[in-house]
């Protein structure tokens, strides 16, 4: 188990996706498992990217497990693993690219909703996006599925979308399913350095490594880290961490 025990188990999956290769999908994981182990909240990993497990490799020593998510029959129970550890406390998927229907099948194979309901547990989907129109078409169809069955969090990626938001902010119909499912919509800042933020994955360091990173790289590669969780922070600080499924603010 990563960070330190909560006094109370909170029984939420964070499902991380986005459908889209390169979105950052593990880059908010990172983010939110750093969040997670500075305010000492306890929680279990999962990586499902077997094309590329960087969570698995950067947090292994630390109890990232594996689960495989695939239409294929031989993997059909593997996610299973994922849902009895949400049975006793807090859990943290990293999903891969083009997730949606073999997390489809699972939830409908197993009936996974009707089984949380009974046990207590809640769902909650990150979906990080770079703003373009295929990225804005997976995520309504996302929310179209899910629906209200998990708490919906929209991820605005400024290190893969820039600045301009327009598509998103300008989609009426879009605008008009997020409010209509309470969604929340918050940012995950570029990495003010992008050398550093290299270093960073080819030394496989968390953000916090690199926070009190005392070596070679100086104090400039500390505080690019120390500048990009203070202001990841501030997004998601306007989430309640605590909470799964609960009132959002589109």
């Amino acid at each position: 188990m990563i960070g330190s025990e909560a006094q109370v188990p909170e029984k939420i999956v964070d499902w991380i996706g986005g459908e889209k290769g390169g979105s950052g999908k593990s880059f908010l994981c990172r983010t939110i498992a750093q969040y997670f182990d500075d305010h000492k909240i306890s929680y279990k990993l999962f990586d499902t990217d077997r094309a590329n497990p960087d969570l698995g490799r950067i947090y292994r020593e630390r109890g990232c497990r594996f689960a495989v998510l695939s239409e294929a029959e031989k993997h059909e129970d593997s996610p299973n693993v994922i849902f009895n550890a949400a049975s006793t406390g807090r859990v943290m998927v990293n999903l891969p690219a083009q997730s949606f229907v073999p997390l489809k099948k699972w939830v409908e194979e197993r009936d996974v909703f009707e089984l949380a309901k009974e046990e207590g547990i809640t769902f909650r989907f990150w979906f990080v996006t770079d703003g373009g129109f295929d990225s804005l078409k997976l995520l309504r169809q996302t929310l179209d599925y899910f629906a209200d069955n998990v708490s919906h969090v929209v991820v605005r990626n400024f290190g893969r979308g820039g600045d301009d938001w327009s598509h998103l902010d300008d989609d009426k119909q879009l605008q008009a399913i997020l409010k209509k499912y309470k969604a929340s919509i918050i940012d995950l800042p570029r990495y003010p350095s992008s050398r550093h933020r290299n270093i960073v994955d080819m030394e496989s360091m968390t953000f916090g490594q690199a926070r009190e990173h005392q070596g070679k790289h100086g104090a400039f590669f500390r505080q690019s880290a120390k500048k990009f969780l203070r202001d990841a922070y501030a997004g998601l600080d306007q989430i309640d961490m605590l909470d799964g499924v609960g009132d959002g603010a589109a």
